[in-house]
């Protein structure tokens, strides 16, 4: 089920361009589309207040105000404005993280219980969303090992375990790869999965 251990791109969704599109226009306007309601509200809320005091300020009462203070409040609005775009491409990613994260628990818990129960087709299943990782997620990369080799694909468990141990750096999954290498090696070759 794990067909490839090419770099597919992730399944979280990315922001569309109108979400970018918007805060660019409006600071802010992008942060409230993608459910920061809070920090939409503020970012709007302070460089509409800094926008209209620098507009009122150069043009429609220039001599009233000090110049230093316009010249603050126009580097706050600029200020204000950067700091949206910064913080949206933030909050974005931690969106990203924090869902990838979510994905990633759920289908390690399906696919534990898939073969707890003697069913590696299913954990397989699960596990697929998460294959792009297998070079850069060593608990992934096991599970699908264990998974493939369960479902009869010896040659692609092989290669996983292979992956295995050149990505383990700390040890970690170690002695478990090379004990199924050697139970791998001791079993009759499979050009596939088994047929049920």
């Amino acid at each position: 089920m794990i067909p490839s251990l090419t770099n597919a791109p992730p399944a979280t969704p990315a922001p569309t361009r109108a979400q970018y599109a918007m805060n660019l226009l409006t600071p802010g306007a992008g942060l409230l589309l993608i459910g920061a309601w809070g920090h939409g509200l503020l970012f709007g809320a302070v460089f509409w207040v800094f926008s209209l005091l620098s507009v009122l300020w150069i043009a429609v009462i220039p001599y009233e105000p000090p110049p230093w203070a316009v010249y603050i409040v126009v580097v706050l609005t600029i200020a204000v404005y950067v700091a949206a775009q910064f913080k949206l491409a933030q909050t974005v990613r931690e969106q990203a993280a924090a869902a990838h994260a979510a994905m990633r628990r759920a289908a390690l818990i399906t696919a534990r219980r898939a073969m707890a129960s003697g069913d590696p087709q299913t954990a397989l299943r699960a596990l697929e969303p998460l294959q792009c990782h297998l070079a850069t997620d060593l608990l992934v990369a096991v599970r699908a090992a264990e998974a493939l080799a369960a479902a009869g694909d010896h040659a692609q468990a092989r290669t996983v375990w292979e992956l295995v141990l050149r990505t383990d750096r700390h040890g970690l999954y170690r002695a478990t790869a090379h004990r199924a290498l050697v139970a791998l090696a001791g079993a009759e070759p499979h050009s596939g999965p088994r047929q049920s």
